[in-house]
């Protein structure tokens, strides 16, 4: 590349062969991004937060989503767009990819997303995630593979797009947080449908911290069939 005397750079080299091909999508994608949509004082910044992001994601994982991964993040952008953002949320409030105990939490509303079987079935990953002191919600949609629906690819690049300039970045971190690695996830295309919310209170059939003495941490599934009395509409959340 052709640089001024007064221009400075970094760079980033592959050292393992097998990983070139990754390699140069990770840097093409960013570099794209980069140019098309973050000022030049804030592009170097962009890099290191993205760098340290795969970083981490690809000593995990290898990189990108699998189809239950895929299904997870289209379920929460299905609810960041429809019902979080149009309602007038920031975008950084969505905290699901930051490893908060909920996904979204503003102005008092917090919400937690799950991703539900036709059998109506959710999995719940810590004790912390369904607190009834909170006042939550519990918002549950069907995700199913779908000719009729999106690629989570497409989906982030569409909802990207219709972000202004400033939330652009703060977007594509907290996506490249959840292991969304562009070009290298599940390819099928998603249908997110048939929302509904649940009041997590002393009702809901949620196991609480503290209810079984010294059991610290645990997962498990609910039967959202036995909550019918919980059940509202995914918009009167922001009514109450």
């Amino acid at each position: 590349a052709d640089l001024p005397p007064d221009s400075s750079y970094f760079s980033f080299v592959c050292e393992d062969t097998k990983h070139n091909q990754l390699f140069e999508q990770l840097v093409l994608d960013l570099l794209n991004f980069c140019i098309q949509h973050i000022e030049p004082e804030k592009r170097f910044l962009a890099v290191v937060n993205r760098v340290a992001s795969w970083g981490d994601l690809l000593s995990k994982s290898g990189g990108g989503l699998t189809k239950l991964g895929a299904i997870g993040l289209m379920t929460e952008l299905h609810f960041l767009e429809k019902e979080w953002l149009y309602n007038g949320h920031q975008i950084d409030t969505w905290l699901g990819p930051t490893g908060a105990p909920q996904d979204f939490y503003d102005e008092g509303i917090i919400v937690e997303l799950k991703s539900r079987t036709p059998d109506n079935i959710i999995q719940v990953s810590s004790l912390e995630q369904l607190d009834s002191n909170l006042g939550m919600y519990l918002v549950a949609y069907q995700a199913i593979v779908h000719e009729e629906g999106e690629s989570v690819n497409d989906c982030v690049a569409r909802i990207c797009d219709t972000l202004p300039d400033s939330k652009k970045l703060v977007f594509m971190d907290l996506v490249t947080k959840t292991g969304f690695v562009r070009e290298k996830n599940f390819k099928g295309s998603i249908l997110v449908k048939d929302g509904d919310a649940y009041l997590i209170d002393e009702n809901f059939p949620a196991i609480q911290v503290g209810d079984i003495n010294g059991i610290t941490s645990a997962s498990y599934t609910v039967d959202l069939s036995i909550a019918p009395s919980s059940i509202e509409s995914v918009g009167s959340i922001h009514e109450k």
